[in-house]
């Protein structure tokens, strides 16, 4: 019925939460596939996210609003904050106070859930294209037109930035902090050290532009999701050597 433009599983993988072009967000269960909840919106719903907590969902979409809802009672949401442009991505902070939003107005903005009100605004170089928080390396990452943008998670301030000759749609950062994956419209899939950005690997399989790219959560792989309709694994084993990166990241990180 409609193109699936986000899914989310909750922590414990028992819930799925989709978004779709068929203006509904969708509960699922994640063992039997069953649809447990269905929420109507105004328009295209492009992004989902659960709380670390999983009690609440996000959603947000074309309509210019980012939906609250608590995940037993879904029927109404708790808050709604209104955007100027579609909200592309959205997620929570670990605490669940705040919710981080990207919007096609090419903005960053951080919101307070109990005064509802927008405390940051960065302007970005162009689409937001990804959002994702390690809370372990207290890092935001975010990419946006050619360029993947690393902030920090509680202060917002700039930590490092690299710009590809192409236009970007994913980027995640390594679980140790040391390195990123990244790819997009020229269909590689490139490894870089986070500090330096010195090219640890380039992949070259994809005969479509990569949209989503991401780390296994040990760090011994990643994965890139692409327009030629595959999934590719990478090992991280064939890297080059980014122990000095690593090493230079986290004596930055210690300042």
């Amino acid at each position: 019925k409609g193109a699936v433009w986000s899914a989310k599983l909750n922590r414990s993988a028992t819930l799925v939460a989709t978004g779709a072009a068929d203006y509904s967000a969708k509960l699922w269960d994640a063992i039997t596939g069953e649809e447990k909840v269905h929420i109507d919106h105004e328009h295209i719903v492009k992004t989902v996210a659960f709380s670390h907590d999983e009690t609440r969902l996000l959603t947000g979409g074309a309509d210019k609003k980012l939906r609250l809802f608590d995940v037993e009672s879904a029927s109404t949401p708790l808050v709604e904050l209104v955007h100027p442009k579609t909200v592309r991505h959205a997620l929570f902070t670990d605490d669940g106070k705040k919710v981080i939003t990207g919007a096609d107005d090419n903005i960053l903005r951080v919101w307070d859930l109990a005064s509802s009100s927008c405390t940051k605004e960065i302007k970005l170089t162009g689409t937001i294209n990804t959002l994702e928080l390690s809370t372990k390396n207290n890092m935001l990452t975010t990419v946006a037109d050619k360029s993947v943008t690393f902030f920090n998670a509680e202060t917002y301030e700039l930590r490092h930035s690299h710009t590809f000759d192409n236009p970007l749609q994913g980027a995640s950062l390594h679980p140790d902090g040391s390195m990123f994956v990244a790819g997009g419209d020229d269909s590689w899939v490139r490894v870089l050290n986070l500090v330096t950005g010195e090219e640890l690997a380039c992949n070259k399989g994809h005969h479509g532009p990569v949209h989503c790219v991401a780390w296994h959560p040990n760090g011994k792989s990643y994965c890139s999701g692409s327009g030629d309709a595959t999934i590719r694994i990478w090992p991280t084993a064939l890297l080059k050597s980014s122990s000095s990166g690593a090493a230079s990241a986290e004596e930055e990180s210690k300042n």
